[in-house]
């Protein structure tokens, strides 16, 4: 896979649907990160964001063992941080299912399994869209700064 890094106000990876593949997303936007002193509050943020959206895409997304490659950039505005993730899998709105209420009143042995993660991703960053475009999913996520 490739890695396009421009250090002006966008980066860009493309990765194949393997959870360590992860690892290699995150390294590369820290190197961007860096190259524009991002607050820390944002790119903790993003960071959570990437692990957890990517980590269900890799998981879930897909219902065949075959390589898919996934598309992750990272756009810098005056005021704010936006992530862009685009995916072949089968067609799933997470932000719809992070709206459903997350148990974090129970304790964790008593909690269902899934949506607390999207939870937190959903409060974490200030709008979270959807959208199925030419048989993608597309992920678009807003941090303010």
């Amino acid at each position: 896979m490739r890695n396009t890094v421009t250090m002006k106000k966008q980066c860009a990876i493309t990765i194949k649907n393997e959870l360590p593949e992860i690892a290699r997303v995150v390294q590369v936007f820290d190197r961007f990160w860096k190259s524009h002193n991002l607050a820390d509050e944002a790119v903790n943020a993003v960071h959570v964001a990437i692990d957890e959206m990517l980590s269900n895409i890799v998981l879930h997304a897909f219902e065949d063992a075959e390589t898919h490659k996934i598309y992750i950039k990272i756009i810098l505005t005056k005021e704010a941080v936006i992530l862009e993730i685009r995916d072949d899998g089968k067609p799933f709105n997470p932000f719809s299912f992070a709206q459903t209420k997350a148990d974090t009143e129970s304790l964790l042995t008593e909690r269902p399994i899934g949506g607390l993660g999207l939870h937190l991703v959903t409060s974490l960053m200030d709008s979270c869209e959807y959208h199925y475009l030419d048989k993608h999913n597309c992920s678009i996520l807003r941090k303010n700064y």
